[in-house]
């Protein structure tokens, strides 16, 4: 899609499908409004609010990004929870799906930051980066505590080897 800029009289390639797919996080929102309600560890019942009040900041900050190029943003899928209160699935493996979403975001984060020519984009998903790993961090901190993940492998601490320890 090609658009007019307001603030520069420049035409760039711009596509929105990029801020929206950032928007479709509501997805992943809903998903875990769904999971905090079914879960009893505290600690992971937490996590999973954190992630919902992170998606939903995020959310904001690219449907206003939309709104101000006058460019629709996505509807919630707020409407497809449910009142069930008995979980279907097991914290582990809901922990497994959210670390694979949240790999998937950073990932989409960084392929819109180099597919978009716009400073202020690549800006605004540089900055959300940091906040996502620690929460990514946080969650598998939570799976090695629990047992549902090992310990990733660690490099060699080289200056040990170094002096023989």
């Amino acid at each position: 899609m090609i658009i007019k800029i307001k603030s520069l009289s420049v035409v760039i390639f711009y596509k929105p499908q990029y801020i929206r797919q950032k928007s479709e996080g509501k997805t992943r929102n809903t998903y875990k409004i769904n999971i905090c309600k079914l879960h009893k560890q505290k600690e992971v019942k937490d996590y999973f609010i954190r992630g919902k009040r992170m998606a939903q900041k995020y959310i904001d900050i690219f449907s206003d990004l939309l709104k101000k190029e006058d460019l629709p943003a996505p509807m919630t899928w707020d409407t497809a929870l449910t009142d069930s209160t008995i979980p279907v699935f097991s914290e582990k493996l809901m922990m497994f799906h959210v670390s694979g979403m949240i790999a998937a975001g950073i990932g989409n984060y960084g392929a819109s930051m180099s597919r978009s020519p716009r400073r202020d984009l690549g800006l605004k998903y540089a900055s959300l980066i940091p906040e996502i790993a620690l929460y990514a961090e946080d969650g598998a901190n939570i799976m090695i505590k629990h047992g549902w993940l090992e310990e990733p492998p660690q490099s060699d601490n080289r200056e040990r080897l170094i002096k023989g320890e």
